[in-house]
């Protein structure tokens, strides 16, 4: 396992993006910083963690990681990695008529006003693993369907703590969102919810006092 941070905006899969020139490999376990650059998600990505926080540890090709920056996802790829929010800004960002997956573990943090992974556009963002939502003040959220596109998640949901618009997964949009799996409302926050025209569907249980809720669509995620 190793820590690799971005040098430049670029490409996933070209060496001029990465310290020391190295493209991350699959496979191996790596932890991966966008380090103030936007990383362009070309090809079908398998690490452990993407991350815009900053890190004082080693990295392949020497200097040490900033924070900021993000990761966009191209039309196609998956994305095999947890996702973890560090800094105040949008982490994974799939847009225009983008479709992409997402295979790994969604982590809020105590930013305001920000979205780790964020579906803008008309695609269909597919996730499969654990959604939590963070601990910020106001309106944080780990998931969020903002556009007119699709959001599906396989695996469980669960919300935040501190104030009740932190939200695990939210259809902000006037798109739809499926969450197959257990949804579990936070300290403080729903897990779901929606607050737009569009739908949000829940195939499994909700618990919890905040499970989900909304005032658009069908007046709040429906429960299947």
């Amino acid at each position: 396992m190793a820590n690799y941070r971005a040098v430049a905006s670029g490409n996933w899969n070209a060496g001029a993006t990465w310290g020391g020139g190295a493209v991350p490999p699959n496979g191996a376990g790596h932890n991966i910083y966008s380090n103030t650059f936007t990383v362009t998600v070309d090809i079908n990505v398998d690490v452990a963690l993407v991350t815009n926080a900053v890190n004082a540890g080693t990295f392949v090709g020497g200097g040490t990681a900033a924070a900021g920056g993000g990761f966009t996802l191209s039309n196609g790829v998956t994305l095999t990695s947890n996702v973890t929010l560090g800094t105040p800004a949008t982490l994974v960002t799939l847009s225009s008529t983008n479709s992409a997956s997402i295979v790994g573990n969604i982590t809020g943090n105590n930013n305001s006003n920000t979205s780790c992974v964020l579906n803008s556009g008309t695609g269909t963002l597919t996730v499969t693993g654990i959604i939590t939502g963070g601990s910020a003040s106001i309106s944080n959220f780990a998931c969020n369907n903002s556009g007119n596109g699709t959001i599906n998640v396989t695996g469980s949901i669960v919300g935040g703590s501190v104030n009740t618009t932190n939200f695990a997964l939210a259809n902000s949009g006037i798109g739809s969102v499926t969450m197959t799996g257990s949804v579990t409302g936070g300290s403080a926050s729903p897990g779901a919810n929606n607050s737009s025209t569009g739908t949000f569907t829940v195939i499994g249980d909700i618990t919890g006092t905040n499970g989900a809720n909304g005032s658009g669509g069908t007046g709040g995620p429906s429960h299947v």
